[in-house]
């Protein structure tokens, strides 16, 4: 059980280091009002990774018993892992927000008024996190690779109280992560500087283009094809 969380941790805290729309927002909020409101953000997107990883994880079974979903989320997954670190790595210029992330990010907050609650209170902020990574639904074949791959490599035992834990720590990683980043921008309160920017994305790119390669390496290789193709 405790490895499970472990891996789980590491895994939500790697997962969520690329500075996407989520972590636009939590820094925005962060920035317009304070150290509460990004705290806020992070919470709500959190709970949502946790929910993805959980029903991700829990799956596997079912996956395990029919390898023509299991190779499309599979493919679906790889797809969006390196086109993920490829948008990053190719970013010329990081900024605390980039065009794709304001478009995001004003979508999210549209959504957060016609749902009636007022964007500047917490609730507004929890709700904001919310939305937005559950917009994200590549994190969900994302995590069925993740947690897959896991349990082949016989990290994580296949029961449903050891998957819990694994989202569990995947849940309390990305909120780890993204306190992290409140705690820093409301110290600093000027944000983080464009070199630590790239930095970060640039760390998390070829992290996600290298599992990338890995991931098509178990594509090819360990996937069932005269199961799927017979």
């Amino acid at each position: 059980m405790i490895t499970a969380l472990i891996i789980g941790f590491i895994a939500g805290w790697l997962n969520s280091m690329p500075i996407g729309p989520v972590n636009a927002a939590i820094i925005s909020r962060t920035l317009k009002y304070d150290y509460r409101s990004g705290l806020s953000t992070a919470i709500g997107a959190a709970l949502v990774d946790f929910l993805y990883c959980a029903c991700a994880a829990q799956i596997q079974h079912f996956l395990k018993d029919f390898p023509e979903v299991n190779l499309f989320f599979r493919v679906v997954g790889f797809v969006a892992l390196v086109w993920m670190g490829y948008k990053t790595f190719a970013a010329n210029r990081i900024s605390v927000r980039m065009p794709d992330e304001e478009a995001d990010l004003h979508k999210a907050e549209d959504r957060v008024v016609k749902l009636h609650v007022k964007e500047g209170s917490l609730l507004g902020a929890f709700t904001l996190g919310a939305v937005l990574y559950g917009s994200n639904l590549s994190s969900v074949p994302t995590w069925i690779f993740i947690s897959g791959l896991l349990h082949e490599w016989g990290m994580l035992r296949s029961s449903m109280m050891v998957n819990f834990v694994f989202a569990v720590g995947a849940g309390i990683g990305t909120a780890g992560w993204y306190s992290m980043l409140v705690h820093l921008i409301a110290r600093r309160r000027g944000g983080f500087s464009p070199r630590t920017l790239r930095n970060i994305n640039l760390a998390a790119s070829i992290a996600m283009l290298v599992f990338g390669c890995y991931f098509l390496y178990q594509i090819i290789f360990d996937t069932a094809w005269a199961e799927i193709i017979g």
